[in-house]
């Protein structure tokens, strides 16, 4: 989290890794026991993958003076 702070590149691909593993980690308890709340959680960590995704376009444009 702090390194994204400081936006070091790359640290957004290694919180999309994280997340992810996280995600499938939702997705096999949610197989398990249907729970609502963990849905709407996994729902929320994809929401936050596309929005570090989004920013990770960002800073390389950004880096590349191309934004």
């Amino acid at each position: 989290m702090v390194a994204l702070l400081w936006n070091k590149l790359w640290a957004y691909p290694l919180m999309i890794l994280m997340l992810s593993a996280f995600i499938g980690y939702q997705v096999y308890r949610i197989s398990l026991t249907g729970s609502v709340p963990m849905i709407l959680l996994t729902v929320f960590d994809l929401v936050v993958i596309v929005l570090v995704w989004i920013e990770y376009r960002q800073q390389i444009a950004h880096r590349h003076g191309t934004a």
